[in-house]
């Protein structure tokens, strides 16, 4: 029994339980109790777990077996067993037949069935946490929930399964603007949701969520990624933490009329947050037509356009040549995920535009090699006028307060020198001998492998010399 599940009232909350099976539950969660025997309760869910108090485990074999069996004839699976505190498997029987408890009913959104409002708790939970991205991982018995926040996967429970599922689809089916399908588990789909919520006591408002779901080999996974709906005024380089030094910098590669501008760094870093600021730096006489999938950020003075690269091929390639006939001062592009976007930037930063976009790169010169990566080529990149600059960015944690690192580098003829000729060991010591710091002298060694190093090999592992 020390090796079983152990579930708590997270995972049984909103199971499913079949009319004929639940009679029975409650038929013995009523004798049991007429026998003074509140520490026995035992119940079945639709997905085949069987779950038992520890004493109803060990002294009700007969009834488990029944249930086993009722299991078998009506929802033709086989029991999975698990353990649970017999007051959390009360509670599950008495929601089951009342339905939301009236505590629960005080804090929900009015006019939400069930499922809906099981996504808009989680939702709201997730907010409360001050978390970026909420993990789900659907397994064949339950539902395990986590959440990114600084950083970290945080807070993992099981949750039940057909619960959740109920409410992902619910969400898909009801609260998406750009979901046309039959909810499938099997399926890779992404979509938009407003999700109606409420925090610490204020009005009901409207959430965005970006939903991605992909197939599993025992399941699926779903990643709800929570965004903000407008920027603060207060937005700035300053207020995100950049020093005075970078927002020069940055300021000197706005001051050109083309070219392009990365801003990049891993996942989670605070990229699109940069570049919605990098963007307050522009006046209004200046027209911004923003490239973006999916919009997170609601900007002013920015003509913000959802381009769905997951139902139009080439679509941010496709859209930024639509843009360029639209008399733009600056095109902004989320994200550079691939060659055709990439050389369609290039080609717009060539014709005379000013580009800002996103990358995925460690640090800001290996940022060229990631282009090379997606199949540009170095000599049109480095032509003069066309990479104007980039700055990389990580985010560090400390006392749990996010603290943003930065370090860019401006494209001049001796950077154009170095990097044609591969000779990036050669830039990087060239920069620090004209004053530059990079990341590790900014403070974040301990997240990048700077040199590599002799590893000396024996049977107790790999020892660094």
């Amino acid at each position: 029994m020390d090796d079983m599940l152990q579930l708590d009232a997270k995972a049984l909350y909103g199971c499913t339980i079949h009319p004929v099976i639940f009679q029975y539950c409650e038929k013995l969660l009523n004798q049991w109790h007429a026998e003074g025997c509140d520490d026995k309760a035992m119940l079945a869910t639709e997905s085949g777990l069987l779950v038992c108090s520890p004493k109803a485990f060990k002294h009700a074999a007969l009834e488990r077996e029944n249930l086993a069996k009722l299991l078998r004839d009506y929802i033709q699976q086989p029991a999975q067993c698990a353990l649970a505190d017999a007051g959390v498997i009360r509670a599950a029987i008495l929601t089951y037949r009342t339905g939301r408890p009236q505590a629960e009913q005080q804090d929900s959104v009015a006019d939400q069935t069930h499922a809906q409002q099981l996504l808009s708790d989680l939702v709201a939970e997730g907010l409360a946490k001050g978390a970026s991205d909420i993990h789900l991982r659907f397994s064949k018995y339950f539902c395990r929930t986590c959440f990114r926040v600084k950083g970290l996967l945080v807070d993992h429970h099981q949750r039940n399964r057909e619960a959740m599922t109920e409410a992902i689809a619910a969400a898909l089916n009801t609260r998406s603007h750009d979901y046309n399908e039959v909810f499938n588990e099997q399926s890779s789909d992404s979509a938009s949701l407003l999700v109606p919520v409420r925090r610490d006591g204020s009005p009901v408002s409207e959430l965005k969520v970006r939903l991605q779901k992909s197939p599993l080999s025992d399941g699926f996974a779903v990643t709800l990624r929570l965004l903000a709906t407008e920027i603060t005024s207060q937005l700035s380089l300053q207020s995100l933490g950049f020093e005075s030094d970078i927002i020069n910098g940055i300021d000197c590669m706005l001051a050109q009329r083309s070219g392009l501008i990365l801003i990049v760094g891993p996942t989670g870093q605070g990229k699109t947050t940069t570049l919605a600021a990098l963007h307050q730096r522009f006046s209004e006489a200046k027209k911004i037509i923003s490239l973006e999938d999916p919009v997170e950020l609601k900007q002013p003075n920015v003509e913000q356009r959802w381009i769905d690269s997951s139902k139009q091929e080439n679509g941010f390639a496709t859209a930024i040549k639509i843009a360029l006939r639209e008399d733009p001062d600056v095109i902004s592009v989320s994200e550079i995920r691939d060659g055709l976007t990439a050389a369609a930037a290039i080609r717009a930063a060539l014709t005379g535009h000013l580009v800002t976009a996103t990358l995925h790169a460690s640090d800001s010169l290996s940022a060229l090699e990631r282009l090379r990566d997606l199949g540009c080529g170095l000599e049109q990149l480095l032509t003069p006028g066309v990479l104007r600059g980039v700055i990389a960015q990580r985010l560090t944690f400390q006392r749990g307060q996010p603290s943003l690192i930065a370090e860019y580098i401006v494209i001049d003829q001796v950077a154009r020198q170095f990097a044609l000729s591969n000779d990036y060991q050669g830039w990087r010591a060239h920069l620090k001998r004209c004053g530059w710091r990079g990341l590790t002298e900014r403070g974040v060694t301990h997240l990048l492998a700077e040199t590599p190093r002799e590893y000396h090999y024996s049977s107790t592992g790999p020892t660094a010399k």
